[in-house]
């Protein structure tokens, strides 16, 4: 089957590695960004049980959920090139939507909004994650029923748990909301680029 490009190829990795990759897109890059380029530790009191838990949940139902679809691979619509394309759209608009919605309602400060975290979630992990989650759970689902030995009922019982989970943990993150997201921290910033620059000129140096 064609699949997006770049963003599709994931998708026919072996299982464990899908699985890396989207734990890499959260809450990885999250985990990252925020000390890094933010200047702000990740604690449970401020951050998500959504990101810190719910998202790695979610990569475990992206493995076996994929693990599920072999040899064949994630399959039909939701995995098609048009049906990565959708979800790209899908994932931008929802995410320039939603920080609208949360900076006019006071949620979030226009420098969170803008924030390298915030701006990694709306228009990295919806898009991307969306297109994954639902391409190998769709495959995932359907192979059971071509071949519903005990190991496919209990990879698909820990898909569903995986994401069920993640599901309440996010509608909990909508109804108590927290710091989530630090505002960038230019003077991290200008240092990182200068270590950069840096270490670009010595080999000219040499």
């Amino acid at each position: 089957m064609s699949v997006l490009p770049f963003l599709g190829v994931p998708l026919h990795w072996p299982p464990a590695l899908l699985a890396l990759a989207a734990l890499v897109i959260a809450p990885g890059a999250h985990l990252l960004l925020s000390p890094l380029l933010e200047g702000r530790r990740v604690t449970w009191r401020d951050d998500y049980a959504a990101v810190l838990i719910g998202d790695p949940l979610l990569a475990v139902a992206v493995g076996f959920a994929a693990n599920l679809s072999r040899p064949a691979g994630p399959h039909g619509f939701p995995a098609s090139w048009t049906g990565g394309c959708a979800w790209i759209a899908g994932g931008w608009a929802f995410g320039l939507w939603q920080s609208y919605h949360e900076l006019s309602t006071g949620r979030y400060s226009r420098a969170q909004t803008l924030s390298p975290t915030k701006l990694w979630h709306q228009f990295i992990v919806y898009p991307v994650l969306g297109y994954w989650v639902t391409a190998t759970e769709w495959s995932g689902y359907g192979a059971i029923g071509g071949a519903p030995t005990t190991s496919r009922i209990i990879q698909a019982t820990l898909v569903i748990a995986a994401t069920g989970t993640w599901a309440i943990l996010t509608a909990d993150a909508i109804r108590r909301p927290k710091l989530g997201h630090g505002t960038l921290d230019r003077t991290r910033l200008r240092t990182i680029a200068r270590r950069l620059i840096h270490r670009r000129e010595l080999p000219a140096i040499r």
